[in-house]
């Protein structure tokens, strides 16, 4: 009789994500986790994105901070707020980094505001920016060609937002609004990454 023999791995539970250590269970490391800025009240929202194509680009995608300028204008409000406007892309300034964490670029707009986007790979993309709004980008390949998405955005809780979190089913109301806003920008992505070369 043979014995069944398991695969384990570390798990931890960190800011409402269940984070899974892919590596050797002992040298698993909650430290290295990230941390959402607690100088700043954030609210949370979710959203799982599908796509038919591999995991790979999806990753190329959210690396590609110039593409903002010709695919997504007018689409994301911040395009226009931080001057990431099609007549100054010449103005642009990213500079790659590598700390501990992992490796990412950090970008200046003709404005002069930065973002910040960071890789730890294989699969993960974060960014960042002057405000407290940030976004995680989970990439997870699930079956050959296809990919889902796990986005967490967290908004900044400045007074507007917390008055309008006061309001009983604002909160849900928020989510969806963000949801369909997150599917539309992926409607845009996807509409380039299905081209087949």
């Amino acid at each position: 009789m043979q014995k069944a023999c398991l695969k384990t791995y570390a798990v931890e539970e960190h800011e409402d994500l269940i984070w899974v250590w892919r590596g050797n269970v002992l040298e698993a490391d909650a430290a290295k986790l990230p941390k959402t800025r607690k100088d700043v009240a954030t609210y949370p929202c979710d959203t799982i994105l599908d796509y038919n194509v591999d995991w790979q680009y999806i990753v190329e995608n959210n690396l590609d901070s110039p593409h903002l300028f010709w695919l997504h204008n007018g689409s994301v409000p911040p395009v226009r707020s931080l001057n990431f406007v099609r007549d100054k892309i010449n103005q642009v300034q990213l500079k790659l980094f590598q700390d501990d964490s992992g490796r990412g670029h950090y970008g200046q707009t003709a404005g002069g505001k930065p973002k910040i986007v960071r890789y730890d790979a294989p699969n993960i993309v974060r960014h960042g920016g002057v405000s407290s709004f940030s976004e995680e980008f989970h990439i997870v390949p699930i079956a050959p060609g296809r990919t889902r998405v796990l986005l967490r955005q967290n908004l900044p809780q400045g007074p507007i937002l917390s008055t309008i979190l006061s309001v009983p089913g604002s909160g849900q109301f928020l989510q969806k609004l963000v949801n369909m806003w997150n599917y539309h920008i992926a409607l845009e992505d996807y509409s380039v990454s299905s081209i087949s070369w």
